[in-house]
This record gives structure tokens, sequence and C-alpha cells, in this order.
């Protein structure tokens, strides 16, 4: 879904990914770029944002529709569930783009990215995002 918001041209749409207190549920956060902090990936307001769990399966969001929908179905309907979230990401940014597309690509070998847990992650194994762009939108 995020990489379809990315080529609708959402590419302010970040990802704050993490494990759970218990290590067995993966969470994701889903921010606009202005609520990340210069790291790449640390929400500045927690309550801002879209927030999944898996213990949710495929109830994305706790969308009760979501399931056997299409990862483009799912991006129109973030873009008109999280009207603020989405007009605050309009714009392209194509460091974090192409970081998400390379993070696609160690997901489908298993590897989830988590940048937060109980314990304390080891950061330097991972590919971190890059820091916001210091104006958005760009250009």
């Amino acid at each position: 879904m995020i990489h379809e918001l990315h080529k609708l041209g959402y590419q302010g749409v970040r990802i704050s990914p993490g494990w759970s207190g218990s290590g067995v549920h993966w969470r994701c956060s889903v921010a606009a770029v202005s609520n990340i902090g210069p790291d790449g990936w640390t929400l500045i307001d927690s309550f801002e944002g879209a927030h999944y769990s898996s213990a949710s399966g495929p109830r994305f969001f706790e969308w009760e529709d979501a399931p056997r929908k299409s990862p483009r179905q799912l991006a129109q309907m973030f873009v008109e569930r999280f009207p603020r979230l989405a007009s605050e990401s309009i714009g392209m940014d194509y460091a974090y783009a192409g970081w998400f597309v390379a993070a696609l690509g160690a997901v489908e070998h298993g590897r989830l990215p988590a940048f937060y847990a109980d314990y304390e992650p080891d950061l330097s194994r991972l590919d971190l995002p890059p820091p916001p762009p210091k104006r958005w939108p760009p250009g």
C-alpha cells in the first residue's frame, strides 16, 4: 500500500515499524514526513498517523472492509480515510521512495523492517531510511 501511495505522488508518506512488547506482533505506524524525526523513522507525535499491528491480520488499520483488497485499493482507501495525512504527504521524495523499494525487496526475503522493540535492536544491521527533507514539499 505504501508503495502504491508513493507511485500516486504521496512520497511524503513514511513508515515507523517495530515489534510489540511481547515480540510477537509487528507494528507499523504510517505518518506524514512532517511527523518524522531526523533519524528518518521516529514519530514526533505518536497520536498523529495511522497504526497497524499484525495482530489485526488483514484488517489493516482495523478496517473491516480491508481483507481481499489490492494494495492499490488500500492506497485509495487510505487517501479517503486519512485525508489530512495524505494531503500533507503530496510531493516527490526520491531518496525515501528508493529506500522503500529496497526495503520491499528485503521483505520478500523475510526481513521485516523494525526500528524499535522492547530490547535494543541492532540498527547497524539495517538499511535505515533517509532523514526527512529540510523543506516539504521539496523543490
